[in-house]
Protein backbone atom coordinates (compact mmCIF):
# COMPACT_ATOMS: atom_id res chain seq x y z
CA UNK A 1 0.00 0.00 0.00
CA UNK A 2 2.83 2.35 0.79
CA UNK A 3 4.56 1.52 -2.05
CA UNK A 4 1.09 2.59 -4.52
CA UNK A 5 0.89 5.68 -2.53
CA UNK A 6 4.64 6.34 -2.64
CA UNK A 7 4.19 5.84 -6.88
CA UNK A 8 0.92 7.99 -7.07
CA UNK A 9 2.60 10.81 -4.90
CA UNK A 10 5.55 10.98 -7.48
CA UNK A 11 2.96 11.21 -10.39
CA UNK A 12 0.94 13.49 -8.99
CA UNK A 13 4.42 15.65 -8.04
CA UNK A 14 5.82 14.97 -11.65
CA UNK A 15 1.95 16.47 -12.97
CA UNK A 16 2.40 19.37 -11.09
CA UNK A 17 5.72 20.31 -12.06
CA UNK A 18 5.13 19.75 -15.59
CA UNK A 19 1.95 22.14 -15.50
CA UNK A 20 4.57 24.05 -13.42
CA UNK A 21 6.97 24.30 -16.42
CA UNK A 22 4.21 24.91 -19.80
CA UNK A 23 1.94 27.06 -17.47
CA UNK A 24 -0.84 25.47 -20.04
CA UNK A 25 -3.56 28.06 -19.70
CA UNK A 26 -6.65 26.07 -17.84
CA UNK A 27 -10.12 27.60 -17.25
CA UNK A 28 -10.73 27.65 -13.16
CA UNK A 29 -13.61 28.92 -11.15
CA UNK A 30 -12.61 31.13 -8.09
CA UNK A 31 -14.08 29.49 -4.47
CA UNK A 32 -15.43 33.14 -3.65
CA UNK A 33 -17.65 33.15 -6.91
CA UNK A 34 -19.64 30.12 -7.16
CA UNK A 35 -22.16 30.02 -9.41
CA UNK A 36 -20.21 32.37 -11.86
CA UNK A 37 -19.23 31.45 -15.26
CA UNK A 38 -15.82 30.33 -15.94
CA UNK A 39 -12.98 32.51 -16.43
CA UNK A 40 -9.23 31.55 -18.40
CA UNK A 41 -6.27 31.55 -16.06
CA UNK A 42 -4.90 34.70 -16.22
CA UNK A 43 -0.97 33.77 -16.00
CA UNK A 44 1.21 32.02 -15.71
CA UNK A 45 1.37 32.08 -11.95
CA UNK A 46 -2.32 31.85 -11.87
CA UNK A 47 -1.80 28.14 -13.41
CA UNK A 48 0.59 27.06 -11.33
CA UNK A 49 -1.45 28.03 -8.03
CA UNK A 50 -4.13 25.70 -9.83
CA UNK A 51 -2.53 22.76 -9.99
CA UNK A 52 -1.06 23.32 -7.02
CA UNK A 53 -4.37 23.29 -4.93
CA UNK A 54 -5.36 20.03 -7.46
CA UNK A 55 -2.14 18.73 -5.67
CA UNK A 56 -2.95 19.58 -2.10
CA UNK A 57 -6.24 18.37 -2.95
CA UNK A 58 -4.87 15.55 -4.39
CA UNK A 59 -2.38 14.51 -1.10
CA UNK A 60 -5.61 15.08 0.74
CA UNK A 61 -7.68 12.64 -0.97
CA UNK A 62 -5.19 9.52 -0.67
CA UNK A 63 -4.92 10.65 2.88
CA UNK A 64 -1.24 11.39 2.78
CA UNK A 65 -1.78 14.01 5.45
CA UNK A 66 2.08 14.74 6.64
CA UNK A 67 2.55 15.04 2.87
CA UNK A 68 -0.24 18.08 2.44
CA UNK A 69 0.76 19.44 5.82
CA UNK A 70 4.37 19.76 4.80
CA UNK A 71 2.82 21.36 1.26
CA UNK A 72 0.35 24.04 3.51
CA UNK A 73 3.50 24.89 6.03
CA UNK A 74 5.56 25.74 2.63
CA UNK A 75 3.38 28.22 0.70
CA UNK A 76 3.36 31.03 1.00
CA UNK A 77 -0.34 32.12 0.58
CA UNK A 78 -2.17 29.34 2.81
CA UNK A 79 -5.60 30.61 3.03
CA UNK A 80 -7.07 28.48 -0.20
CA UNK A 81 -5.15 25.25 0.54
CA UNK A 82 -6.72 26.01 4.91
CA UNK A 83 -9.92 26.50 3.23
CA UNK A 84 -9.98 23.18 1.31
CA UNK A 85 -8.40 21.25 4.23
CA UNK A 86 -11.34 22.78 6.50
CA UNK A 87 -13.55 21.21 3.90
CA UNK A 88 -12.10 17.89 3.52
CA UNK A 89 -12.46 17.71 7.39
CA UNK A 90 -16.02 17.94 6.72
CA UNK A 91 -16.86 15.85 3.83
CA UNK A 92 -15.18 13.16 5.96
CA UNK A 93 -17.76 14.39 8.83
CA UNK A 94 -20.50 14.04 6.67
CA UNK A 95 -19.28 10.79 5.67
CA UNK A 96 -19.26 9.71 9.37
CA UNK A 97 -15.35 9.34 8.77
CA UNK A 98 -14.42 10.42 12.28
CA UNK A 99 -10.96 8.63 12.60
CA UNK A 100 -9.56 9.81 9.27
CA UNK A 101 -11.38 13.66 9.95
CA UNK A 102 -9.60 13.86 13.82
CA UNK A 103 -6.06 12.37 12.54
CA UNK A 104 -6.22 15.54 9.82
CA UNK A 105 -7.06 17.86 12.62
CA UNK A 106 -4.97 16.70 15.25
CA UNK A 107 -1.76 16.75 12.58
CA UNK A 108 -3.14 20.19 11.32
CA UNK A 109 -3.72 21.52 15.29
CA UNK A 110 0.10 20.36 16.00
CA UNK A 111 1.37 23.16 13.41
CA UNK A 112 -1.93 26.18 14.12
CA UNK A 113 -3.08 25.16 18.00
CA UNK A 114 -4.43 28.56 18.02
CA UNK A 115 -6.58 28.38 14.73
CA UNK A 116 -10.01 29.06 16.06
CA UNK A 117 -12.05 27.88 12.76
CA UNK A 118 -9.53 24.33 13.02
CA UNK A 119 -9.98 24.14 16.57
CA UNK A 120 -14.08 24.63 16.65
CA UNK A 121 -14.35 21.71 13.53
CA UNK A 122 -12.69 19.58 16.14
CA UNK A 123 -15.34 20.47 18.95
CA UNK A 124 -18.07 19.56 16.21
CA UNK A 125 -16.37 15.68 15.59
CA UNK A 126 -16.36 15.34 19.67
CA UNK A 127 -19.66 16.14 19.68
CA UNK A 128 -21.05 14.59 16.70
CA UNK A 129 -19.07 10.84 18.38
CA UNK A 130 -21.07 11.60 21.85
CA UNK A 131 -17.81 13.04 23.26
CA UNK A 132 -19.81 16.38 24.85
CA UNK A 133 -17.27 17.12 27.84
CA UNK A 134 -14.49 16.69 25.56
CA UNK A 135 -16.30 19.09 23.51
CA UNK A 136 -16.97 21.52 25.51
CA UNK A 137 -13.53 21.44 26.77
CA UNK A 138 -12.37 22.46 23.22
CA UNK A 139 -14.95 25.18 22.95
CA UNK A 140 -13.78 26.51 26.06
CA UNK A 141 -10.10 26.22 24.85
CA UNK A 142 -11.36 28.01 21.63
CA UNK A 143 -12.44 31.41 23.48
CA UNK A 144 -8.65 32.03 24.46
CA UNK A 145 -7.45 32.97 20.79
CA UNK A 146 -10.95 33.82 19.80
CA UNK A 147 -10.89 38.02 19.83
CA UNK A 148 -14.33 38.69 17.16
CA UNK A 149 -17.34 39.81 19.48
CA UNK A 150 -19.37 37.84 17.02
CA UNK A 151 -17.63 34.87 17.15
CA UNK A 152 -17.41 34.52 20.81
CA UNK A 153 -21.19 35.03 21.18
CA UNK A 154 -21.76 32.14 18.68
CA UNK A 155 -19.29 30.32 21.00
CA UNK A 156 -21.45 31.15 24.18
CA UNK A 157 -24.85 30.40 22.62
CA UNK A 158 -23.12 26.62 21.46
CA UNK A 159 -21.35 26.25 24.93
CA UNK A 160 -24.98 26.79 26.18
CA UNK A 161 -26.88 24.59 24.10
CA UNK A 162 -24.51 21.39 24.17
CA UNK A 163 -24.34 21.90 28.48
CA UNK A 164 -28.07 22.20 28.87
CA UNK A 165 -28.72 19.42 26.69
CA UNK A 166 -26.47 17.06 28.23
CA UNK A 167 -27.65 18.11 31.56
CA UNK A 168 -31.00 17.54 30.29
CA UNK A 169 -30.05 14.16 29.14
CA UNK A 170 -28.17 13.07 32.19
CA UNK A 171 -31.52 13.80 34.45
CA UNK A 172 -33.88 12.63 32.49
CA UNK A 173 -31.36 9.37 32.30
CA UNK A 174 -31.11 9.60 36.42
CA UNK A 175 -27.86 9.07 36.18
CA UNK A 176 -26.91 11.44 39.08
CA UNK A 177 -22.76 10.63 39.12
CA UNK A 178 -22.70 11.36 35.89
CA UNK A 179 -24.82 14.08 36.54
CA UNK A 180 -22.79 15.19 39.16
CA UNK A 181 -19.45 15.21 37.69
CA UNK A 182 -20.62 16.85 34.19
CA UNK A 183 -21.90 20.19 36.25
CA UNK A 184 -18.53 20.01 38.57
CA UNK A 185 -16.67 20.10 35.23
CA UNK A 186 -18.66 23.15 34.16
CA UNK A 187 -18.49 25.01 37.50
CA UNK A 188 -14.54 24.68 36.96
CA UNK A 189 -14.67 26.10 33.84
CA UNK A 190 -17.33 28.82 34.85
CA UNK A 191 -17.26 29.15 38.50
CA UNK A 192 -19.32 32.24 38.01
CA UNK A 193 -22.17 30.59 36.71
CA UNK A 194 -24.74 30.04 39.34
CA UNK A 195 -27.17 28.27 37.76
CA UNK A 196 -24.67 25.59 37.49
CA UNK A 197 -24.15 25.89 41.13
CA UNK A 198 -28.30 26.06 41.93
CA UNK A 199 -28.47 22.73 39.53
CA UNK A 200 -25.46 20.80 41.50
CA UNK A 201 -26.29 21.90 44.35
CA UNK A 202 -30.19 20.33 43.80
CA UNK A 203 -28.51 16.61 42.20
CA UNK A 204 -26.88 16.87 46.20
CA UNK A 205 -30.40 17.11 47.95
CA UNK A 206 -31.83 14.72 45.09
CA UNK A 207 -29.03 12.26 46.28
CA UNK A 208 -28.90 13.12 50.66
CA UNK A 209 -25.52 14.52 50.05
CA UNK A 210 -26.40 16.97 52.50
CA UNK A 211 -22.39 18.45 53.23
CA UNK A 212 -22.19 19.03 49.56
CA UNK A 213 -25.68 20.23 48.93
CA UNK A 214 -24.90 23.27 51.93
CA UNK A 215 -21.57 24.01 50.76
CA UNK A 216 -23.09 24.95 47.08
CA UNK A 217 -26.04 26.72 48.31
CA UNK A 218 -23.73 28.64 50.76
CA UNK A 219 -22.31 30.23 47.25
CA UNK A 220 -25.78 31.06 46.43
CA UNK A 221 -26.47 32.99 49.13
CA UNK A 222 -25.17 36.62 48.26
CA UNK A 223 -27.62 36.23 44.97
CA UNK A 224 -31.10 37.19 45.45
CA UNK A 225 -32.16 35.51 42.34
CA UNK A 226 -32.21 32.50 43.28
CA UNK A 227 -33.17 32.67 47.02
CA UNK A 228 -36.09 31.04 47.04
CA UNK A 229 -34.86 27.60 45.44
CA UNK A 230 -32.26 28.17 47.92
CA UNK A 231 -34.21 28.26 50.49
CA UNK A 232 -36.53 25.70 49.02
CA UNK A 233 -33.78 23.26 49.23
CA UNK A 234 -32.30 23.66 52.47
CA UNK A 235 -36.14 23.31 53.36
CA UNK A 236 -35.37 19.48 52.10
CA UNK A 237 -32.48 19.00 53.71
CA UNK A 238 -33.95 19.78 56.95
CA UNK A 239 -36.73 17.47 56.82
CA UNK A 240 -34.39 14.61 55.24
CA UNK A 241 -34.91 15.71 51.51
CA UNK A 242 -37.90 13.95 50.97
CA UNK A 243 -38.84 16.70 48.84
CA UNK A 244 -42.31 16.67 50.13
CA UNK A 245 -42.56 20.38 51.63
CA UNK A 246 -41.32 22.43 49.33
CA UNK A 247 -40.87 26.20 50.63
CA UNK A 248 -42.97 29.02 48.97
CA UNK A 249 -42.67 32.88 48.45
CA UNK A 250 -45.72 34.75 49.93
CA UNK A 251 -47.04 37.75 47.31
CA UNK A 252 -49.91 39.34 49.35
CA UNK A 253 -52.46 36.82 49.84
CA UNK A 254 -50.91 34.59 47.11
CA UNK A 255 -48.48 31.66 47.16
CA UNK A 256 -45.32 31.49 44.44
CA UNK A 257 -43.39 28.07 44.04
CA UNK A 258 -40.57 27.12 41.92
CA UNK A 259 -39.83 25.15 39.32
CA UNK A 260 -37.58 23.72 36.35
CA UNK A 261 -38.33 23.09 33.07
CA UNK A 262 -36.31 20.21 31.46
CA UNK A 263 -33.85 20.51 34.51
CA UNK A 264 -32.57 23.79 32.79
CA UNK A 265 -35.15 26.69 33.06
CA UNK A 266 -36.33 27.87 36.30
CA UNK A 267 -39.59 29.39 36.37
CA UNK A 268 -41.88 30.86 39.48
CA UNK A 269 -45.66 30.54 39.41
CA UNK A 270 -48.43 31.19 41.18
CA UNK A 271 -50.64 28.24 42.79
CA UNK A 272 -53.95 28.83 41.62
CA UNK A 273 -56.47 25.78 42.60
CA UNK A 274 -59.09 27.87 40.23
CA UNK A 275 -56.78 27.24 37.14
CA UNK A 276 -57.45 23.54 35.42
CA UNK A 277 -54.20 23.82 33.79
CA UNK A 278 -50.79 25.13 34.13
CA UNK A 279 -49.92 28.24 32.27
CA UNK A 280 -46.72 29.68 31.54
CA UNK A 281 -45.69 32.67 29.74
CA UNK A 282 -44.82 32.36 26.31
CA UNK A 283 -41.40 33.79 26.93
CA UNK A 284 -40.67 31.17 29.47
CA UNK A 285 -41.16 28.52 27.38
CA UNK A 286 -39.17 29.92 24.70
CA UNK A 287 -36.32 29.97 26.83
CA UNK A 288 -36.43 26.48 27.57
CA UNK A 289 -36.88 26.12 23.86
CA UNK A 290 -40.62 25.94 23.44
CA UNK A 291 -41.55 28.00 20.21
CA UNK A 292 -43.98 26.62 18.30
CA UNK A 293 -46.94 24.41 18.81
CA UNK A 294 -49.40 22.84 16.23
CA UNK A 295 -51.92 22.66 18.61
CA UNK A 296 -54.30 25.91 19.93
CA UNK A 297 -56.90 26.23 22.00
CA UNK A 298 -59.31 28.54 23.59
CA UNK A 299 -59.31 29.03 27.45
CA UNK A 300 -61.25 30.85 29.87
CA UNK A 301 -59.39 33.47 32.43
CA UNK A 302 -59.90 36.30 34.12
CA UNK A 303 -60.17 38.78 31.25
CA UNK A 304 -62.33 36.79 29.27
CA UNK A 305 -61.68 34.10 26.34
CA UNK A 306 -58.15 33.81 25.51
CA UNK A 307 -56.48 31.48 22.82
CA UNK A 308 -53.02 30.08 23.83
CA UNK A 309 -50.88 27.42 22.46
CA UNK A 310 -49.88 23.90 24.38
CA UNK A 311 -46.58 22.36 24.29
CA UNK A 312 -45.48 18.91 25.53
CA UNK A 313 -42.37 19.76 27.72
CA UNK A 314 -40.30 16.57 28.75
CA UNK A 315 -40.09 17.38 32.64
CA UNK A 316 -41.12 19.89 35.25
CA UNK A 317 -39.43 19.73 38.36
CA UNK A 318 -41.52 20.57 41.63
CA UNK A 319 -39.23 20.00 44.43
CA UNK A 320 -38.45 17.07 43.85
CA UNK A 321 -40.73 15.35 42.01
CA UNK A 322 -40.44 14.85 38.14
CA UNK A 323 -43.59 15.15 36.10
CA UNK A 324 -42.69 13.87 32.10
CA UNK A 325 -44.39 14.26 28.65
CA UNK A 326 -46.35 16.97 30.56
CA UNK A 327 -48.91 19.47 28.70
CA UNK A 328 -48.63 23.34 29.34
CA UNK A 329 -50.07 25.97 27.85
CA UNK A 330 -48.38 29.31 26.81
CA UNK A 331 -50.25 32.68 27.69
CA UNK A 332 -49.84 35.93 28.06
CA UNK A 333 -50.60 36.87 31.20
CA UNK A 334 -51.03 40.58 32.12
CA UNK A 335 -50.72 41.90 35.59
CA UNK A 336 -49.51 38.61 36.72
CA UNK A 337 -46.10 39.23 38.93
CA UNK A 338 -45.41 35.72 38.39
CA UNK A 339 -43.83 33.76 35.14
CA UNK A 340 -47.31 31.38 35.07
CA UNK A 341 -49.59 29.32 37.44
CA UNK A 342 -49.13 26.10 39.06
CA UNK A 343 -52.79 24.23 38.06
CA UNK A 344 -54.90 21.48 38.76
CA UNK A 345 -53.58 19.23 36.82
CA UNK A 346 -50.63 18.94 38.75
CA UNK A 347 -51.47 19.18 42.32
CA UNK A 348 -54.67 17.23 41.53
CA UNK A 349 -51.96 14.58 41.27
CA UNK A 350 -51.29 14.79 44.87
CA UNK A 351 -52.50 15.21 48.36
CA UNK A 352 -51.51 18.55 48.80
CA UNK A 353 -51.48 20.78 52.14
CA UNK A 354 -50.40 24.43 51.86
CA UNK A 355 -49.20 25.83 55.17
CA UNK A 356 -50.06 29.94 55.29
CA UNK A 357 -47.91 29.64 58.42
CA UNK A 358 -45.03 28.14 57.39
CA UNK A 359 -45.26 29.16 53.97
CA UNK A 360 -44.75 25.74 52.49
CA UNK A 361 -46.31 23.09 50.36
CA UNK A 362 -46.35 19.80 51.47
CA UNK A 363 -47.61 17.33 48.66
CA UNK A 364 -47.75 13.28 49.08
CA UNK A 365 -48.32 11.28 45.71
CA UNK A 366 -52.02 10.06 45.63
Amino acid sequence: MKFVVGAVLGLAIGWWLHGWQTSTPVRVTSPTTAGMSSVPAASPERGEQLSSEKLFAMLLSLGANDQALAFLAGTDDPLPYRQRLFSHVQQLLDAQKFAEADSLLQAYLQMEFRDVDALLLKAKLLKTQGKVQQALETLYQLRAYEHRQTALDDNRALIDEWASAHVAKLKQARNGDSEERFLQFLIAQEPERLDYVLALATVYVEHGAAEGARHYLSLLAADGRFESQRRALLQQLEQGGDGEAIALQRQGSHFLVSVWLDGRTPALLLIDTGASMTVLRPEVLARAGYTRSQTVRQFNTANGVAEGQVFTVDELTLGNHHLRQLPLVALDLAGLEADGLLGMDILGQYRFQLDQQANTLSLNKK
